[in-house]
């Protein structure tokens, strides 16, 4: 069966004016909507994401409609370089450039929504930003409490050596 749209309703939406319309391709982009859309027979079908706001959903479904039909380049491991341009293409790198808290947001709903391109970009994001930077840095950078002691930032640079590679 062949839908042309389907509606994404967000977890903050208080109206059908909040949900959020697709196309088909668009939407089954996330591995979580394909699979309730495998079952559904509604002529335009509604699909629920709890755990999405309608903010972080608008990026979500930028990101799709750009890549349903040109698929983004595969993110090579480690991170290389602290410029996501280098990392991405130029869109890629554009659409990423957000806010800390919107960025968190796209993460979350990337990996409730099962989309793994989305979900590497956000990731290859964050290690951007924290790549060559110290543990003092990285705490300011994201807000956490510096609190720790010698001792546990050790333990950290020892059960996470990746974070420190250059």
């Amino acid at each position: 069966m062949s839908t042309s749209r389907v509606y994404l309703r967000p977890s903050d939406a208080h109206s059908d004016a909040d949900r959020v319309s697709t196309s088909r391709a668009t939407a089954e982009m996330s591995n979580l909507v394909k699979d309730m859309l495998a079952d559904d027979d509604d002529e335009t079908p509604e699909i629920p994401l709890p755990n999405v706001t309608r903010s972080a959903l608008l990026k979500v479904v930028e990101f799709c409609e750009k890549h349903a039909s040109d698929p983004m380049v595969q993110i090579s491991r480690p991170i290389k370089s602290t410029d996501m341009r280098q990392i991405v293409g130029e869109w890629d790198a554009a659409f990423i450039e957000m806010e800390q808290k919107m960025l968190f947001d796209v993460i979350l709903a990337a990996n409730y929504m099962d989309i793994p391109s989305l979900l590497d970009l956000g990731c290859a994001k964050i290690a951007s930003m924290i790549k060559n930077k110290s543990p003092d840095e990285i705490k300011d950078l994201f807000g956490i409490d510096k609190n720790s002691t010698p001792e546990e930032d050790e333990q950290i640079r020892q059960e996470n050596p990746w974070i420190f590679e250059v």
